[in-house]
């Protein structure tokens, strides 16, 4: 009779026949939840094909972990078992499209999930709740501009995802400037609900509109450019600073000085 560990490790690597014929010999064997892991563990699509003709959901699988792993085969099997592509997985992991770019996935490997359903304005990730896939795309330094041209070319809501405050917050001017100019990302636009945003990061990773991000890090050239396609210098973060006040208090003088001469031009005081 087999036992138990034995029925698992059949089930991990051999042929799903002769693992079938082992778990009929086993007295205690294991549960299709253990099956799952084993499956997605070792890669076994014919072993989550069999547990989802037995009727299981799809949520009996790791799909976290199967989108970690860049499986194509298992997703597949996934979809044709029903499974939802833009499902929010939790654990602050948002949507699968979410997570593989947080996870730096390739962009052939996001297209693959885009051109089954994925969506690009899906879940939010991350502990914040902000993590929409085009934003995570812009916040995340080490990002392929491919993947960002992707998302917007399937569709990203420019806006809604406030990838122009990451994009500006990280200084990338090229990128900032694709949104404004060919996908009409808002200058003025606010930020997500301070309420939202996680109290020891409020300073690190900023607040209020693309200028207040800008003004934040002392970046004079987003700050030209963003004044040149009309950011406004008046409006207040949510902690009462102005963009100016911001520079002055991190000690960027020539941008403070440059708001500041906007301020004397526009007759605020």
């Amino acid at each position: 009779m087999a036992t138990q560990a034995q029925v698992l490790a059949a089930f991990a690597k051999e042929p799903i026949e002769d693992a079938l014929t082992t778990l009929t010999t086993c007295t205690d064997p294991p549960t299709d939840r253990q099956l799952a892991e084993v499956a997605v563990e070792n890669s076994r699509v014919d072993l989550i094909e069999h547990l989802l003709g037995k009727g299981n959901p799809t949520w009996l699988f790791n799909r976290k972990d199967i989108v970690r792993k860049q499986s194509k085969p298992m997703i597949e099997a996934l979809i044709r078992g029903g499974w939802d592509i833009t499902e929010n997985l939790g654990g602050y992991c948002g949507c699968p499209l979410a997570l593989a770019i947080f996870h730096r996935a390739p962009v052939s490997f996001l297209a693959w999930l885009l051109a089954r359903g994925a969506d690009p304005n899906g879940e939010p990730a991350l502990v914040d709740h902000h993590g929409y896939p085009l934003r995570l795309a812009a916040m995340l330094d080490d990002t392929p501009p491919e993947t960002r041209k992707l998302l917007l070319d399937y569709g990203a809501d420019v806006n809604f995802s406030k990838a122009l405050h990451q994009a500006v917050r990280i200084g990338h001017f090229d990128f900032a400037r694709l949104l404004v100019e060919e996908y009409g990302a808002d200058v003025n636009a606010d930020d997500f609900d301070p309420d939202w945003i996680c109290p020891n990061s409020t300073w690190e990773n900023g607040q209020g509109r693309p200028l207040h991000y800008a003004a934040r890090n002392g970046d004079f050239h987003l700050v030209t450019y963003l004044l040149e396609k009309g950011a406004s210098i008046d409006p207040e973060d949510p902690n009462g600073y102005t963009p100016r006040m911001l520079a002055e208090l991190a000690g960027h003088s020539e941008v403070r000085t440059l708001l500041a001469q906007r301020e004397a031009g526009s007759g605020k005081h």
